[in-house]
């Protein structure tokens, strides 16, 4: 059973009306979630108020955390993303406290205040598991396919760094012999080696 901890930072108020037959709110939270000894930062989720509900009273659809698949209690995340918003935006808001019987709209307010909030991730739905364990998959394929990719990379570069020393020799044998470098042999060995050369190069960049 692990527990995560949601540290919320900062509320983008889109738009929202309050007081009216046409209430609505559309927003956006930011936090860090902390599970265990891992920390993901920079996550946000949207926000919503149905339209012609009560603020007050009707329930904040949130959305699932953008940035982060892995296993995850969103019936949770939902009720503190709900009270984190309510603590900005609200009638017993610190941040933008609305009064009784107001009617007001508002607009692109950035709203920064820190909230944590902690849960029990193990209550998390199955779609949440099978998520983790789909992203844990990919993972272990992408890990494989990088080890087999610098494998195949290996091999090429000790063939082709085996042909180069193959061609310097015949290069060395045949330049005992006293001829010229403009002889047509040394010439191709040459332009050889300078191939492998760049070839070489470029797998090792590609090893990094």
């Amino acid at each position: 059973m692990s527990k995560a901890k949601v540290i919320f930072c900062q509320c983008n108020q889109d738009s929202q009306e309050y007081g009216s037959d046409d209430e609505y709110m559309v927003s956006r939270i930011f936090f860090t979630l902390e599970i265990g000894e891992e920390r993901f930062e920079g996550l946000y989720a949207d926000i919503k108020q149905t339209v012609g509900s009560d603020y007050d009273i009707a329930p904040i659809e949130v959305s699932q955390p953008h940035g982060y698949e892995g296993a995850f209690n969103h019936q949770a995340f939902r009720d503190c993303a709900e009270k984190y918003y309510r603590s900005c935006v609200g009638s017993e808001a610190t941040e933008i406290e609305i009064g009784e019987g107001a009617r007001i709209r508002m607009y692109n307010n950035v709203i920064k205040k820190e909230m944590v909030c902690e849960f029990e991730i193990s209550g998390g739905s199955e779609e949440e598991k099978h998520k983790s364990v789909r992203k844990k998959s990919r993972d272990e394929i992408r890990e494989l396919i990088e080890k087999v990719f610098d494998e195949r990379i290996q091999i090429a570069l000790t063939r082709m760094t085996n042909m180069q020393k193959d061609f310097s020799d015949r290069k060395d044998f045949i330049m005992q012999k006293e001829v010229s470098q403009d002889d047509p042999r040394i010439k191709t060995l040459d332009t050889e080696i300078h191939n492998l050369d760049i070839g070489i190069m470029l797998l090792k960049s590609l090893k990094g």
